[in-house]
């Protein structure tokens, strides 16, 4: 199903740009602004030129050099390490190279300066499921619904993880139960109500 197999793209892409913190260890680039001010600047003047940064970062991922972007979060970072939103799309750039490791690195850092947010938990387990790990991907889909029960990234995420992991109780059903209620995309209401059914069937069928 076209809507299942887009969900980890489309959703990793939601993401806004939020406050971030620190460097990333093991990310280098060779987008290095010439003449870096930075030892000389008072902190109000590092975050201001720390910003400046995270401009030229979002402007250098539209136009597709990533790697660019890269160097100058890493800049904005070295300067601030505030900045949650910067952590959380130097996440996703790193995800898109398949840096998995460092990306949720990144986005563990977005989400700790962000205990409210439940973007960072949600890339958290989207890196964990490109990566390959079901389990640790549920947990983190299941922290950031924790952030916003509501959160229909969350919800699909943690939904379709289940499905791998072949889990069905009454904890899952009520995940999904709450998903059809606020569910707007039809091929995805689709995948809900099938694992209502699964789950259903399997919990009756444990329980005859």
């Amino acid at each position: 199903m076209r809507a299942e197999s887009d969900f980890l793209f489309r959703s990793l892409f939601a993401v806004v740009l939020i406050a971030v913190c620190a460097g990333l260890c093991g990310c280098t680039s060779s987008a290095k602004p010439d003449n870096d001010p930075s030892p000389h600047l008072s902190r109000a003047a590092q975050r201001t030129q720390a910003l400046r940064y995270v401009d030229q970062a979002q402007t250098a991922a539209k136009k597709g050099k990533n790697d660019e972007a890269i160097g100058f979060y890493q800049q904005a970072l070295r300067l601030s390490t505030s900045l949650d939103g910067a952590w959380n799309n130097l996440g996703v750039l790193l995800l898109d190279r398949k840096s998995y490791q460092d990306a949720i690195f990144a986005f563990g850092r977005a989400a700790d300066l962000n205990p409210g947010d439940p973007r960072p938990m949600t890339n958290i387990g989207i890196a964990y499921s490109r990566a390959g790990h079901a389990e640790k991907a549920l947990r983190a889909f299941e922290d950031a619904l924790v952030r916003d029960q509501n959160w229909i990234d969350a919800l699909r995420g943690a939904a379709k993880s289940a499905k791998l992991l072949r889990i069905a109780d009454e904890k899952s059903l009520d995940r999904i139960m709450h998903a059809l209620l606020i569910e707007p995309d039809d091929e995805w209401r689709m995948f809900f109500e099938r694992e209502r059914f699964r789950i259903q069937g399997m919990i009756e069928a444990r329980n005859p």
